[in-house]
């Protein structure tokens, strides 16, 4: 009998969680363990996996819904928000909690003040990247939004600006002038885990933690008052 509690395995079953996150974040994990164990420090590892996590947030869910693959889920009297809340526990919540273990491994040792921040930090890319990208996956191309900060990462790089940039901050992680906030928000919304870097104003990382969660709240409205295509209506 399909109920709340065999939602996570029947929405894996239709195709709603990403079966390569379930490999591939664990192995970042891993790698960010070992780089702390080897060099003292976990920058990589704990990187990659925040570069990772926004592709792994998206499920398609509400393109599944859509499509009638969820009918016999919500016919059992699951509501929609059960479905929605553990589509986000799975896909986003377990894999951002993954990311706060590990953030700490990227810094060498540091007092409690030190790890808030750190984890604040994290908490803010997380919330901000995993949000938005989870919100927009909920149809397809459920992908679209990870692997485009993906390709945006790509072309800051190349950019003419970005050493430039770059050199701010490293000035300013030792004690010179803060950058501009245009320039932090260009550089936080290119690459949002750069937020991670002291030198950058820790309103900013507020602010992304604000923008993801609306993003989060506003995919649940988004869910729920959705048109499922003629199937089965609540």
């Amino acid at each position: 009998m399909t109920s709340a509690a065999s939602a996570p395995r029947y929405l894996m079953l239709a195709r709603c969680f990403p079966r390569w996150s379930l490999i591939v974040l664990p192995a970042l994990a891993v790698l960010a363990i070992v780089e702390r164990w080897l060099g003292g420090k976990a920058e990589a590892g704990v990187a990659m996996y925040l570069v990772v996590l926004p592709i792994a947030a998206g499920t398609g869910l509400l393109s599944r819904a859509r499509e009638g693959k969820l009918d016999l889920l919500l016919a059992a009297g699951v509501s929609r928000f059960a479905v929605w809340r553990t589509a986000a526990i799975h896909a986003l919540f377990i894999p951002l909690a993954g990311a706060l273990l590990i953030s700490p491994l990227a810094h060498g040792p540091v007092d409690a003040a030190g790890i808030a921040s750190i984890i604040l930090r994290t908490l803010s890319a997380g919330v901000f990247t995993g949000g938005i990208a989870f919100a927009a996956g909920l149809v397809e191309p459920r992908y679209l939004v990870g692997v485009l900060w993906l390709a945006v990462r790509g072309v800051f790089a190349m950019s003419p600006v970005t050493f430039q940039l770059l050199s701010q901050i490293e000035a300013a992680r030792h004690g010179g002038p803060a950058m501009e906030w245009w320039q932090a928000l260009a550089v936080v919304v290119a690459i949002p885990e750069m937020i991670l870097d002291p030198a950058l104003d820790l309103r900013l990382g507020v602010v992304m933690l604000l923008a993801g969660t609306v993003a989060i709240v506003a995919s649940w409205k988004w869910f729920a008052g959705a048109e499922f295509a003629g199937k089965r209506q609540e």
